[in-house]
């Protein structure tokens, strides 16, 4: 059952882990988080935003025009990690967890998945055109649910990595067309017919000679029939229809600067979790599905980062970001029409900076630094900051006008009548 919650003037709501998925690399659509996006796949911000909140095990959904909860919902099986997608037509809201998948309409009705994962799901593309998910879990299974306009699973297939022999899924989306665009190990760029798939309980699909050792994929949604690809040593736009490589640049790949030993992000008993290679990594490369699908290459320490997207003709463009200081990138958000770019960067385990840039002169529109010791989440307009307390926190700064909103302690009354 749904219900009205929390009719408060200035309530916000959080983002997501500071892992490696903000790269979106390796993976089909998007890495999952407990935070749904603050944008959709097709670039334009959302009205609800929903966000798993442990301290009470529930989804809680925020409405970001009025500013309130609007939703909860229980959990299923609250002692999995749960992770949360959103339909972007609003209907309906997706819970992941360990082997279990659940469609949630805003009326309150559930659908169960039937499809039996035996990993934890990874992430997740969707078209809302046509209602289609394609899902990955960390065991590369891949699923693929047909759903109705209120959520109910209408076809689902689940299969493997394997799409042809020698012919491995690496990365790929949903474009807007409703294909599943794939880069695979042997270099090729699979287009699979995603209804077909669905009736005939198999990949059917057509391939390409695309790049060697592909990483990451995008399809441009403003562009019809163009994907940008990511190898471990080259950025290129792929034109669909014709099955052609464009314009292609060199970017850099395994030559790693010395990792700075003053900056110590997400710091454990004295020494790096994750791979330590991680964040220096990310200063030199960074990928972004969000807004308009780009690169933010820095060929070295003392290089100014450029910035790559597809222009409305279909070739690459390219701009020098100069000015925007020191800081290991943590996420950005490209403007749909290419004109706005806001990177997120890590300065010290607790601050992060906003830097914003008008691109046709250059202008800076955002230099915000926000102390933080939570998570956090951009689009082109907001900073969202969870500080994941029992009690509940949550931050919201416009990047706009540098005014932050904050509410504490949303769960209290709900805990204390429990």
């Amino acid at each position: 059952m749904v219900s009205k919650i929390y009719p408060l003037c200035l309530l916000l709501l959080a983002g997501c882990s500071g892992s490696k998925g903000e790269f979106d690399k390796g993976v089909i659509g998007q890495t999952l988080s407990e935070t749904s996006g603050l944008y959709n796949s097709y670039g334009i911000d959302t009205k609800n935003i929903f966000v798993v909140d442990h301290a009470t095990n529930r989804l809680l959904g925020l409405n970001t025009e009025t500013m309130g909860f609007d939703y909860e919902f229980a959990l299923t099986k609250p002692e999995e990690n749960h992770y949360v997608a959103m339909d972007t037509n609003e209907k309906f809201v997706i819970d992941f967890s360990l082997k279990h998948l659940q469609v949630i309409a805003l009326d309150g009705q559930r659908y169960d998945s039937t499809l039996k994962f035996r990993g934890t799901p990874t992430s997740v593309a969707y078209n809302p055109i046509s209602r289609t998910m394609v899902m990955q879990d960390d065991l590369s299974s891949i699923g693929i649910l047909k759903m109705a306009q209120n959520g109910a699973i209408e076809k689902s297939w689940l299969g493997g990595p394997l799409v042809a022999e020698g012919k491995q899924i690496e990365a790929g989306d949903v474009d807007k067309s409703g294909r599943l665009i794939l880069a695979m190990s042997d270099g090729s760029i699979t287009v699979v017919d995603i209804d077909a798939t669905l009736a005939q309980q198999s990949w059917q699909h057509s391939s390409f000679k695309g790049l060697n050792s592909p990483t990451w994929l995008s399809p441009d949604h403003a562009v019809d029939n163009t994907i940008l690809v990511a190898s471990d040593s080259q950025l290129a736009v792929v034109n669909i229809a014709t099955q052609t490589i464009g314009d292609t640049i060199e970017i850099p790949g395994k030559s790693y600067a010395p990792l700075s030993s003053s900056f110590q992000p997400y710091k454990t008993s004295g020494s790096y979790s994750g791979d330590p290679y991680y964040y220096e990594q990310r200063q030199l490369v960074g990928f972004s599905k969000a807004g308009k699908p780009h690169a933010i290459v820095k060929a070295n320490e003392g290089s100014d980062p450029i910035l790559y997207f597809i222009g409305s003709d279909g070739k690459l463009k390219t701009h020098t970001l100069t000015d925007v200081g020191s800081g290991y990138y943590r996420q950005s958000y490209l403007k749909a029409d290419g004109t706005e770019l806001t990177v997120l960067f890590q300065t010290d385990y607790s601050t992060v900076k906003v830097f914003g840039l008008r691109l046709s002169d250059n202008l800076v529109i955002r230099n915000t630094t926000t102390e933080i010791s939570g998570s956090a989440k951009i689009n082109g307009d907001f900073l969202f900051v969870d500080y994941q307390t029992g009690l509940g926190r949550l931050d919201l700064h416009n990047l706009n006008d540098d005014s932050t909103k904050t509410v504490q302690g949303y769960n209290f009354d709900y805990l204390r009548n429990q």
